[in-house]
């Protein structure tokens, strides 16, 4: 069960993506980390304790797919919810994952997610 409050560690290099987020999170209960890269992220995860991961996947030097590893062999219990408009080419990979329980939710890009990933939200703080 989530917290009243959800720490979001928001991963994604699209400064306007990541912009358009922090405006409608301010909105929110919820704090909002944005992190632009693979090993950025990575840190932020050892150090700090998130509650919800959104992942992009696709990244200019890795793919989304090295946090979705690190989560598992680190044994770091969060939920990941993938956003991104790469996800038929790394459809195998989001299969594995998902059948491991790392990820909870897929999005395609384009997609008016905000929305949606506030109702995810919420149905998280129910469990």
């Amino acid at each position: 069960r989530l917290s009243d409050t959800v720490k979001i560690l928001y991963i994604e290099d699209d400064a306007c993506i990541s912009s358009l987020a922090k405006i409608i999170f301010m909105d929110t209960k919820h704090d909002l980390i944005v992190c632009p890269n693979i090993q950025d992220a990575k840190l932020i995860l050892n150090k700090e304790k998130v509650e919800l991961i959104i992942l992009d996947l696709n990244f200019p030097s890795s793919s989304g797919i090295a946090i979705l590893e690190h989560i598992y062999e680190n044994k770091i219990n969060v939920p990941v919810i993938i956003y991104s408009g790469y996800i038929n080419e790394y459809l195998s990979q989001i299969r594995y994952f998902s059948n491991l329980g790392v990820i909870f939710k897929v999005y395609s890009k384009p997609l008016n997610f905000f929305d949606s990933i506030i109702e995810d939200i919420d149905s998280l703080l129910l469990k």
